[in-house]
């Protein structure tokens, strides 16, 4: 092959390989482009997923924290009652006046007594299947008892449930004590008052959307008990059962070498829930 025809040959090889060239350029920005978009699909997915998730537990808590506060209206104030609207949150909203058995034991000296055991009722609102596994507390805390006036008896927890995510609404029992003189022995007289909020009247309710509740006190009812404590303590303690999960406070008294008389005080406020 003469050098013209050869330089004829190779002129037409690089023209053809620059032909070929382009296509594999725009197949290759074409896959490229396709795996960005569908990556950023998934994000987006993800986020919407991520985001509608916690609009729900949002709506959800809203309208559990109306429930409590329509309970924290009438509570304590027999005959008083509250109607509020509580807004669809896309799951089921139910009351449970069977939950959530409390029981509560004073101990201290040679005094041992279990002063409440009974079901105090429960709120659950139920989320749609979860797709995260949140726990935490909305209001309260862990503690299943208290003694201290300043912290909310409100017990609001998000945590998963059997098939969904669930935030249930209860109450803990407030224990406080004071010296209200002395005995006719001339011991020193104390007052120990545990104070619980039950539901346990309420209606049994399962609805979804909107819907009004109505809470109503129906009674406070004080059941009293008096200890003659023969030896000499400067603190009891209060247990709580509440559910399954115990605790505990202290909470002081007076006594002499002789001992001291403690009156301990249950008062139960009845709340009572309805649709209307």
């Amino acid at each position: 092959m003469s050098p013209k025809k050869v330089e004829k040959a190779a002129a037409r090889l690089r023209f053809s390989r620059r032909g070929m060239g382009v296509p594999v350029t725009f197949m290759t920005l074409f896959v490229s482009l396709t795996l960005v978009t569908l990556a950023t699909y998934h994000l987006g997915l993800v986020r919407i997923n991520a985001e509608g998730s916690e609009l729900e537990i949002l709506t959800a808590k809203q309208a559990a924290s109306s429930a409590d506060e329509l309970i924290g209206f009438v509570a304590w104030s027999p005959g008083s009652r509250e109607v509020g609207l509580l807004k669809d949150f896309g799951g089921w909203f139910r009351v449970d006046p069977g939950g959530k058995r409390l029981v509560i034991k004073v101990t201290g000296g040679d005094l041992s007594d279990t002063v409440f055991n009974s079901t105090i009722g429960e709120v659950v609102l139920e989320l749609a299947p979860a797709r995260a596994h949140n726990s935490y507390y909305l209001r309260g805390d862990s503690r299943v008892i208290l003694n201290l006036s300043s912290s909310t008896m409100t017990r609001m927890r998000l945590a998963p449930g059997e098939m969904s995510q669930e935030i249930t609404l209860c109450y803990r029992p407030l224990a406080s004590s004071s010296l209200d003189g002395w005995d006719d022995g001339g011991r020193p007289l104390n007052s120990l008052r545990v104070y619980v909020i039950s539901l346990n009247s309420s209606q049994s309710i399962s609805l979804r959307g909107d819907f009004y509740l109505e809470a109503a006190c129906v009674n406070v009812v004080s059941v009293l008990r008096s200890y003659n404590l023969t030896s000499q303590v400067d603190s009891l303690t209060v247990e709580a059962d509440l559910g399954g999960i115990q605790g505990a406070v202290s909470v002081p008294v007076s006594s002499s070498p002789e001992g001291a008389t403690v009156n301990v005080e249950t008062v139960i406020c009845g709340v009572q829930l309805q649709r209307v």
